[in-house]
């Protein structure tokens, strides 16, 4: 019983990892990197850079256009259930 009690707290600790990722996604504090690195791309690869015709355009233009939708509840919430069950059966045996 105590190895199922360790795999559900070792799932739990997965889905807590992955629904902390999304929430920090969320919460945009990945913006400002994944712009950063679209626009050196775009510097570094376009001959005679221009930055009044980016494509990508300022930081806040494209935050504003690529929002994050992806739910971060499901996996916290399935942390709390794999959490409970592993101190349940770590409690019976």
């Amino acid at each position: 019983m105590h190895l199922f009690s360790d795999v559900f707290a070792i799932a739990g600790l997965m889905c807590m990892i992955f629904g902390l990722w999304r929430l920090t996604r969320k919460l945009g504090l990945y913006d400002g990197l994944i712009y950063s690195f679209k626009k050196l791309h775009e510097v570094a690869h376009t001959k005679e850079y221009n930055p009044r015709e980016s494509k990508i355009g300022e930081r806040h233009e494209y935050v504003m256009s690529h929002p994050y939708t992806r739910n971060w509840r499901e996996p916290l919430a399935a942390c709390g259930l794999y959490f409970a069950i592993s101190l349940i059966l770590a409690l019976i045996v």
